[in-house]
């Protein structure tokens, strides 16, 4: 009997700090557009050492299950510029993520076009001789 109750408490010992580091804590919140702040769905919320992954609703609101510590996350969605950020979990934790947008192909080369315009037109403005 002494024998059972020493090898059950050398067991419990053994696995009680295993079962403490089993322990995950929650980190959700809202992915939004940086300009408007309307949410942004469909956006992936990836840690990259986990691999552990989601997407986030319609509301723009994801939730991740993760395991304390730092944590590497990253924000993404077509159209919209990547995010990357190292965050150290303590406990349940909620945030908001603004993403900015990226310029498409077509629209950088329309800004450009404005831009040099733009410079043609001030460079024309003060080469004119006013009388």
């Amino acid at each position: 009997m002494k024998t059972t109750i020493s090898f059950s408490l050398f067991i419990l010992i053994c696995v009680l700090p295993d079962l403490t580091h089993a322990q995950l804590v929650t980190i959700s919140g809202y992915v939004t557009h940086a300009f408007t702040g309307s949410a942004i769905e469909n956006a992936s919320v990836f840690e990259k050492h986990s691999e552990i992954g989601t997407i986030s609703n319609k509301e723009g609101f994801f939730r991740l299950m993760l395991h304390p510590g730092h944590q590497n996350l990253s924000f993404s969605e077509d159209g919209y510029k990547t995010l990357s950020e190292n965050i150290v979990l303590k406990c349940d934790t909620t945030i908001i993520v603004q993403l900015k947008p990226e310029l498409s192909a077509k629209n950088r080369h329309r800004n450009d076009t404005e831009l040099e315009a733009g410079a043609r037109k001030n460079r024309n403005l003060r080469d004119t001789k006013h009388y």
